[in-house]
C-alpha cells in the first residue's frame, strides 16, 4: 500500500497539466469535425475553421489585418507539435511552463528559457509563428529576430509545420534570424518556398505597434541596447526589436515588429507609445532631435516627433505617477537583526 502511495504521488509530481485541445478527439481532425474555440492548442489545422479558433489578430499587429498563430515544436517529444490558441497563450513561455514542464524535465524561468530556447544549439524548443495577411492572402511561418537556430533543423520543423496544415505550398518561410535570408538558396534547394520581408513590407514604411503619446529624450541606438543604461524618460530608437525591453517613455524600432513580439506586448500592456519605422536612424527628423526632450505621437494612420518644453513633460509624467501610495507604518523599536523566514511582505 506504502509503494502504490509512493509511485502514484510520483506520477502526479512528474505529470505536467493537460492542455485542452481545440480537436474534439470524438469529432476527428477534419474539417467537420468538432471544433472548440475555448481551449488552449491543436495538433494540426486541417481548415480555415481550426485556424479561425486558433489565431489571434491583436491591434498592436505590424500589418494591418493580420492574423497570428503561435507554434511550438517540442524537440525532445519526437517533433511534437503545438499550435497555440493566441488569443489566451501570448507567450510561448507561459503555454510551456503551464503545460510542458514536468520533474523530470522542468521548463526554467522566463529569463533562462529565453535565452535556451532561442539561442542554445541544446535547446527543447523551437518557437516560432504562423501569419497570414488577409488582404493579400500571404501565409508564412517565421522564428524571432534573435533566434540562433540552424538552417537545417529550421527546414526540418517547417516541413512538419506544413504537413500539419491544409495550406500545403500556399505556406511560405519568411527568414528573420541573422543569417537566413543570406541563406535563401539553401532554404529553396531543400524545398522550403521563401517570402522576402520586400515582399511582405512592399511599400510599407510606417507601422503603428501601440498608439500613444510619450514625452522623453530622444536616444537614438545604433548597435545592442544596454538595459542598465534605459531610464523611465526615454524614447528609444532602436535598429532591432529586443527580446527585453526595460520601462521607457516610447520605442521606435527600424525593424518592423511581429504581432505578438516581446515588445509589442510590453508596450501594449505599459501603455507604451510603440511605432516601426524603415530607416529610422536615418530619419532626418528623427537625428535632428537626438538627445533633445521630445514628444512622440503614434496614431494608427501616422506620427508625430516635435520637439517638448520641460513643462509639458513634467505634467505628462505626473499624469501618469499612482494616485495614492501605502507606506508602511514607521515601527522605533530595535528587534535586532530579523530573521528573513520570519519578515513578511
Amino acid at each position: 500500500m506504502h509503494r502504490f502511495a509512493l509511485f502514484l504521488l510520483v506520477f502526479v509530481v512528474a505529470c505536467a497539466s493537460t492542455p485542452r485541445p481545440v480537436l474534439d478527439p470524438r469529432g476527428g481532425p477534419n474539417p467537420g469535425g468538432a471544433v472548440h474555440p475555448d481551449a488552449d492548442y491543436a495538433d494540426a489545422i486541417p481548415s480555415p475553421a481550426v485556424w479561425a479558433a486558433l489565431a489571434a489578430t491583436p491591434g498592436r499587429e505590424r500589418l494591418a489585418r493580420t492574423e497570428v498563430v503561435k507554434v511550438i515544436v517540442d524537440l525532445d517529444d519526437h517533433d511534437r507539435i503545438y499550435f497555440l490558441q493566441s488569443r489566451r497563450w501570448e507567450i510561448h513561455y507561459f503555454f510551456a511552463a503551464r503545460f510542458l514542464s514536468t520533474a523530470l524535465n522542468p521548463v526554467e524561468d522566463h529569463g533562462a528559457f529565453n535565452i535556451r530556447e532561442y539561442r542554445r544549439p541544446d535547446r527543447r524548443f523551437v518557437l516560432g509563428t504562423l501569419m497570414h495577411q488577409r488582404d493579400t492572402d500571404a501565409w508564412w511561418y517565421e522564428l524571432v529576430a534573435g533566434d540562433t537556430l540552424d538552417v537545417p533543423r529550421t527546414v526540418r520543423v517547417f516541413n512538419a509545420i506544413r504537413s500539419r496544415t491544409w495550406l500545403g505550398d500556399r505556406l511560405r518561410y519568411h527568414p528573420v534570424p541573422p543569417g537566413h535570408d543570406d541563406a535563401r538558396a539553401d532554404f529553396v534547394r531543400a524545398g522550403v518556398p521563401v517570402l522576402s520581408s520586400d515582399e511582405i513590407y512592399a511599400g510599407m514604411v510606417y507601422q503603428p505597434v501601440n498608439p500613444g503619446v510619450a514625452f522623453g529624450t530622444l536616444r537614438i541606438i545604433d548597435g545592442p541596447l544596454d538595459p542598465t543604461r534605459v531610464r523611465r524618460t526615454d524614447v528609444l530608437v532602436l535598429a532591432h526589436a529586443p527580446l527585453d525591453l526595460p520601462v521607457c517613455a516610447g520605442v521606435i524600432t527600424q525593424e518592423f515588429q511581429t504581432p505578438l513580439s516581446h515588445l509589442a506586448i510590453l508596450a501594449t500592456n505599459r501603455g507604451t507609445a510603440d511605432m516601426g519605422l524603415r530607416d529610422a536612424l536615418q530619419h532626418p527628423t528623427v537625428r535632428a532631435l537626438d538627445g533633445r526632450l521630445v514628444q512622440l505621437t503614434v496614431t494608427p494612420q501616422g506620427w508625430t516627433l516635435v520637439p517638448a518644453t520641460q513643462a509639458d513633460a513634467e505634467r505628462a509624467w505626473e499624469s501618469m505617477r499612482p494616485r495614492s501610495t501605502s507606506l508602511p507604518a514607521l515601527s522605533p523599536t530595535d528587534p535586532g537583526l530579523p530573521e528573513l523566514a520570519r519578515l513578511r511582505r
